[in-house]
C-alpha cells in the first residue's frame, strides 16, 4: 500500500492504463482497494455534495516515482577540492 501514489493532478496518470473508478471515505480502505484493484496510482477528487468521499480514477502505471527526479551524477572523476588558504 505504501507504493500507492495520490494525486489530484490528472495530467501524472497520463501514458497508464485506467483500471477502474471507486470511492470510500477513508484513506486506508481507499488505498487497499486501489490495491486489490491492480493499481498503483490513484487521481483523487471529492464528491461536493459529501465532501468526505474521496472519488478515485486507478491507474497502473509502469513506473510511479516516488519524489522528485534526481539527476544521474556526471561521469568520471570529481572535480579537484578548492585550493587551501
Amino acid at each position: 500500500m505504501a507504493r500507492v501514489r495520490l494525486t489530484t493532478e490528472p495530467s501524472l496518470a497520463a501514458g497508464c492504463t485506467r483500471v477502474g473508478a471507486m470511492s470510500d471515505d477513508n484513506i486506508k480502505d481507499l488505498r487497499r482497494k486501489i490495491v486489490r484493484a491492480g493499481g498503483n496510482t490513484a487521481v483523487i477528487s471529492f464528491n461536493t455534495m459529501e465532501m468526505s468521499m474521496l472519488l478515485a480514477e486507478v491507474f497502473r502505471c509502469s513506473a510511479t516515482p516516488n519524489g522528485p527526479s534526481i539527476p544521474q551524477p556526471p561521469a568520471g572523476a570529481p572535480p579537484p577540492p578548492p585550493p587551501a588558504r
